[in-house]
């Protein structure tokens, strides 16, 4: 191996240090245990000393943080240096059977140190059939940042009801795994810090205010969706009917399908909420009444042409409430 002095240039005889050893290959240790350095030629002892850390990161030389954490490692007692080994991993969740490698205790005194740390709060417990656990203080790291992330989004995004989850996601490259984000996310508003309205994120208790302007605009849209029914313009007749920009007429009317007032079945195809439910209520009945529906048939209770009764076909599809097989449709929940 390589012995990797990582506070200074030389070791003096007769002096100690902390170093990290990079072998050739793989040994099986566990901390505490004993070790002799000899040197291939000429075959001499060079010195000797004992594992801190049985499986570490590779450590950079003079980093201040690095040299500290192995320093703390020098910790006998059974709950500190559990949760010193817990803090470092960060958000990589250690088992009970990583830390009886890291800390080399007894299985019974490493139990008490983990039902000691949890009574704490010190650590938290993420994952009960191995026993996987994270330091308090990387939750309140995740808190943080989740906290100014939601805080800075709202402030860009004044019309959005919250940040999509898989965007926030995205901000967490260092968590390896889906299931350990839910399970913060979900202390989160367990705790009353955030709140989650369908996939979107927002601040608890954040509400989004509207502009004098943005209000006018809203409810012209509103009564346009309105009067338009099951025959709504599409977004572009609509931005050419408000002579408005369309950026900003965007934004309100993301702001109204957020707020159940309006429907969007595609891309540029919206429609208001009442005409939706009105239309559901009547496809509902007919199923019931006559099993099965075709297109022709939707079409006719829709009174509409195949430009809204195709996707609005396919939007009931999609949610759920119809279900296709071969050219007719029947109510998902009598065919399942």
């Amino acid at each position: 191996c390589n012995v990797i002095l990582l506070d200074r240039e030389v070791l003096e005889p007769g002096d100690s240090a902390i170093v990290q050893l990079r072998l050739d290959g793989p040994v099986a240790c566990v901390r505490d245990d004993r070790f002799v350095l000899r040197s291939y030629s000429p075959v001499r002892t060079l010195g000797g000393g004992s594992v801190l850390n049985p499986v570490p990161p590779k450590h950079k030389r003079f980093s201040a943080d690095a040299i500290d954490h192995l320093e703390q490692l020098r910790e006998k007692t059974p709950e500190k240096l559990t949760a010193l080994h817990v803090e470092f991993a960060g958000y990589t969740e250690l088992s009970f059977i990583n830390l009886k490698v890291l800390t080399n205790l007894a299985d019974k005194t490493l139990e008490n140190a983990i039902q000691k740390l949890l009574s704490d709060r010190a650590v938290i417990q993420t994952e009960r059939s191995d026993r996987r656990f994270i330091h308090q203080k990387t939750f309140e790291d995740f808190r943080n940042t989740v906290l100014d992330l939601l805080a800075g989004y709202h402030k860009t995004n004044p019309l959005k009801g919250g940040m999509p989850k898989g965007e926030l996601r995205s901000k967490f490259p260092k968590i390896e795994h889906d299931r350990l984000f839910n399970q913060l996310l979900n202390l989160l508003i367990k705790n009353g810090d955030i709140e989650q309205a369908e996939n979107s994120i927002r601040l608890a208790g954040h509400k989004v205010t509207l502009q004098i302007d943005e209000t006018e605009l809203r409810d012209s849209i509103l009564k346009i969706f309105a009067q338009g029914g099951l025959q709504p313009p599409t977004f572009k007749d609509l931005c050419q009917e408000l002579k408005t920009d369309a950026a900003q007429i965007r934004n309100v009317l993301m702001h109204l399908v957020e707020d159940g007032k309006v429907v969007k079945v595609k891309d540029d195809l919206f429609f208001h909420a009442d005409a939706i439910g009105d239309l559901k209520s009547r496809l509902t009945q007919y199923l019931t009444e006559n099993e099965e529906i075709d297109t022709p048939a939707f079409k006719e209770i829709t009174g509409t042409t195949r430009k809204y009764t195709i996707p609005l076909i396919e939007y009931f599809d999609a949610t759920n409430v119809t279900l296709r097989i071969g050219d007719v449709r029947k109510l998902r929940r009598k065919a399942s």
